[in-house]
């Protein structure tokens, strides 16, 4: 059979123009077309048209989801910086200055914030799964409660931000820079902070579950409370670091003191100790 399809220029298309050898249909609307008995059976000989209409629509869907955000929202975030729980899902604020923008609860899920000035933004309980934070200042801003899994920060400035309570699961902080930043009470597992310098870094009680923080230097770091269960210490620089009261999950009860056999399951590998308080005391061991 010599089949020959037209659609119209509707997204979805809602008629058709269908010529056989049989049979000519023309500018049939679609809908009508499926209680006839004719187009059913035409239907089932011709398998490969009801395949490409069912591919049309997700070309049609991904227009919408383009621009998934409600350009309201931008509109308003722009001329006035500040856009309370609203959409701005994969919008691209590439470059933007948003300092001092209020976007609390906002949802930035994929949204494109790459060297974008966030400096003293309000980022509190923000959805920002998957955004792109490369190059971006968020210096000093409030990121508190807010989701960050699997965002890009490669060359993000993170000095003094509030980090506490927040998701930053799978999250490679490395190329970032982190000077006083506090993560206490953050959900770290399997982040990547290999090589970086964390001195001074609050993560208290952090869960840093499998978390890659070796050859870092934690010179002064507040680990204390810090569910360490799998953390890898490998070549880290503990000196004056604070572990009183670290835990591990479910080894230990939370808040629970670890006593030192039970400490040494935690990989630190070839560590730096020199006043590293640990629950049973200080340790000097590779002071000069």
């Amino acid at each position: 059979m010599e089949l020959t399809i037209a659609l119209s220029s509707d997204c979805p298309p809602k008629a058709i123009s269908i010529t056989n050898q049989k049979n000519s249909i023309h500018r049939q609307e679609l809908l009508p077309l499926l209680p006839d008995d004719k187009m059913k059976r035409m239907a089932r000989k011709s398998a490969f048209l009801i395949v490409l209409l069912l591919g049309l629509f997700p070309v049609c869907l991904g227009i919408v989801t383009a621009f998934g955000f409600d350009q309201t929202d931008l509109q308003l975030l722009i001329t006035s910086k500040t856009c309370l729980k609203c959409d701005l899902t994969g919008a691209d604020l590439s470059s933007a200055d948003l300092s001092h923008a209020d976007l609390r609860g906002a949802k930035l899920q994929g949204a494109n914030l790459s060297n974008a000035n966030l400096n003293r933004a309000n980022l509190q309980y923000a959805q920002l799964q998957s955004a792109d934070l490369r190059g971006a200042n968020l210096g000093y801003a409030n990121l508190r409660k807010s989701n960050l899994n699997e965002v890009l920060f490669a060359g993000a400035d993170l000095s003094y931000a509030v980090l506490t309570r927040v998701r930053l699961f799978k999250v490679d902080m490395r190329q970032t820079t982190l000077l006083n930043t506090d993560f206490s009470g953050s959900l770290l597992s399997k982040a990547n902070f290999r090589g970086m310098d964390l001195s001074h870094i609050n993560f208290r009680k952090a869960i840093l579950y499998k978390t890659d923080l070796r050859d870092t230097k934690l010179v002064g770091a507040y680990l204390r409370d810090a569910n360490l269960r799998m953390t890898k210490f490998d070549g880290a620089d503990l000196s004056e670091a604070d572990l009183s009261g670290v835990f591990l999950g479910d080894t230990i009860k939370k808040g629970e003191k670890v006593p030192r056999q039970e400490l040494q399951k935690i990989d630190l590998g070839n560590v730096k100790l020199c006043r590293t308080i640990f629950p049973w005391g200080i340790d000097y061991t590779d002071c000069n």
